[in-house]
């Protein structure tokens, strides 16, 4: 009888195991997927014009009433996916591409091919950043600005993550925001909208990380330039100037420097080897795709232009962009 109870429990402890540890799996598998960004964090700051997937670039086109096109990247087969409205804060995830249809705008998606253009989101939303389970987005409406949600990947099953916020950044299953209902202090939360956390008590704008650090903006300093550590210690100041950060780039921090006419400068995360890398005024919208940078100049007919990471070979890419 013994024996057999024993047997029982034995069985009952093995069963227990295999069911904790795949769900474990799962939930680890969830997060993991929930990794995968549509674009990089810079590049929604900048307004998410470009990105690029399998061999193939998606743009805001310029020149053709800001609509969706893509071609490759030696600006050959163009081809137009969306007519009829704007294409901001692009996001590519399993086929899809996801755009906001302004700034702010509601949100769409569409077939890489530009098949099934799609409203999914019926409000005026900005900041909007997808990962392969989710969309999270600002609402940009009313009463409503400043709301941080969650959805589904067709806008559906929307969860209020916080209740006023600025702007923010994902990074490795972690949401980064400025919180506006603490003097616009940064905060982090998990991809759920749990274990909240409070990083610092300075207004952070310009939200962007990578490995370990976060790096903002202190608009009540002067805009100068800071970095904290993911667990809000280890705060250092990288630049004394108002700084904008424009984007930011295996170990380095691109921006287009305001006090210099708007030229393009980098420096590495440290602060340090600051330099001219564009020697060209008034540029917008700096996008860092792959291995190469891609700006606007306003007053520039053909609007874009591409350059290696080092500021060289700087071209306008084909007539218009």
């Amino acid at each position: 009888m013994k024996r057999k109870a024993a047997t029982a429990f034995m069985w009952y402890v093995i069963i227990s195991i295999f069911l904790l540890t795949g769900c474990s799996s799962k939930e680890e598998s969830s997060n993991a997927q929930n990794h995968l960004l549509g674009n990089t964090n810079g590049n929604i700051q900048d307004g998410g014009l470009v990105l690029i997937n399998n061999g193939w670039i998606y743009y805001t086109n310029r020149d053709e009433n800001e609509h969706l096109y893509k071609k490759r990247p030696d600006g050959s087969e163009k081809k137009q996916l969306v007519k009829g409205h704007y294409s901001y804060h692009l996001n590519f995830i399993n086929g899809w591409i996801y755009y906001t249809s302004g700034i702010p705008g509601e949100v769409y998606k569409v077939r890489e091919d530009g098949a099934k253009d799609t409203k999914i989101i019926n409000k005026k939303v900005e900041h909007l950043i997808v990962t392969e389970q989710n969309i999270f987005y600002i609402l940009a409406y009313d009463n409503d600005w400043g709301k941080l949600y969650r959805t589904d990947l067709d806008g559906k099953r929307k969860t209020l993550l916080a209740k006023s916020i600025v702007g923010f950044a994902i990074d490795n299953g972690w949401l980064y925001y400025s919180n506006r209902e603490d003097n616009g202090s940064l905060y982090k939360m998990d991809l759920n909208g749990e274990n909240i956390t409070k990083l610092n008590n300075e207004y952070s704008t310009g939200i962007n990380v990578e490995s370990d650090y976060v790096y903002y903006s202190d608009f009540n300093d002067e805009h100068k330039l800071y970095k904290i550590k993911n667990d809000g210690t280890n705060k250092t100041l990288i630049s004394h100037k108002a700084f904008g950060l424009d984007n930011l780039h295996n170990g380095y921090i691109y921006y287009a420097n305001r006090t210099d006419g708007g030229r393009i400068y980098r420096m590495k995360t440290d602060g340090s080897e600051n330099e001219l890398i564009i020697d060209k005024k008034n540029c917008v919208s700096l996008n860092v795709v792959d291995d190469f940078l891609i700006y606007r100049i306003p007053e520039s007919t053909g609007g874009y232009f591409k350059a290696n990471l080092d500021g060289s070979n700087t071209e306008r890419w084909a007539e218009s962009f």
